[in-house]
C-alpha cells in the first residue's frame, strides 16, 4: 500500500506513472529517430563510416592474407632446399668405394646440383615476402641468406671431395711412376 501511495503522490496530472514513463519513452524514441533520419543525420553518418571502415578492414585482411600466403610459400620452398642440401651432404659424406667409382658418382651428383632449379622458388618467394613487408616467418627459421649459404656449402663440399679424389689419383700416379721408384723418393 505504501508503494501505491508514493506513486500516487508523484502523480500530478492524474496519470498513472507507467503511462507517463511510456509517454516520455515514446517522445525520446521519436527524438532519437529524428536525429538518425535524414541525410545529415547521425544514422546516415554512422552508416557511411561503417561502410568505409568495412572497406578498410577488407583491404587490411586481403593484405594480411597475401603476406600469409607468401610466408607459407617461402617456408615450403625453404624446407625443400634445406632437405635437398641435407640429403646431398649426407650422400657426399658416405660416398665410398673405388676412387674411380667415387669420382663418377661425385661428377653425377655435382652435375645434378648445378642443374637444379630448387633455389628458384625460394628466391621468388623471398622477393615476394620482401615486397609485401614480411619480416618474420613463423613457418621456418630459414631466410634466403641461410639457404644461399647452405647451397654454396654443398657446392664447396663437392669441390672438396673432388680435390681429395684428384689428389689421390695424382699421388697414385706419382707413386707408380718409374722416376719415383728409380730415385726412391720417400713419402710420409
Amino acid at each position: 500500500m505504501k508503494i501505491e501511495t508514493a506513486a500516487a503522490s508523484n502523480n500530478t496530472d492524474g496519470e498513472a506513472p507507467e503511462l507517463r514513463r511510456a509517454s516520455s519513452m515514446g517522445q525520446m524514441h521519436n527524438q532519437i529517430q529524428a536525429l538518425c533520419d535524414g541525410e545529415g543525420g547521425v544514422g546516415a553518418r554512422l552508416s557511411a563510416n561503417s561502410t568505409e571502415r568495412q572497406g578498410e578492414l577488407g583491404e587490411l585482411l586481403s593484405a594480411e592474407e597475401a603476406r600469409e600466403a607468401a610466408r607459407k610459400s617461402f617456408a615450403e620452398a625453404a624446407n625443400a632446399v634445406k632437405s635437398d642440401c641435407d640429403a646431398k651432404t649426407k650422400e657426399l659424406s658416405i660416398l665410398d668405394g673405388e676412387p674411380e667409382m667415387q669420382m663418377e658418382a661425385l661428377e653425377s651428383l655435382a652435375q645434378k646440383h648445378q642443374e637444379s632449379t630448387l633455389m628458384e622458388p625460394a628466391e621468388v618467394s623471398s622477393t615476394q615476402c620482401e615486397e609485401l613487408g614480411v619480416v618474420i616467418n613463423p613457418y621456418t627459421p630459414e631466410t634466403i641468406f641461410t639457404l644461399r649459404s647452405q647451397w654454396e656449402e654443398v657446392r664447396e663440399f663437392f669441390f672438396f671431395k673432388f680435390f681429395l679424389l684428384l689428389n689421390f689419383f695424382l699421388l697414385q700416379e706419382l707413386l707408380s711412376s718409374s722416376s719415383t721408384r728409380r730415385y726412391g723418393i720417400p713419402f710420409f
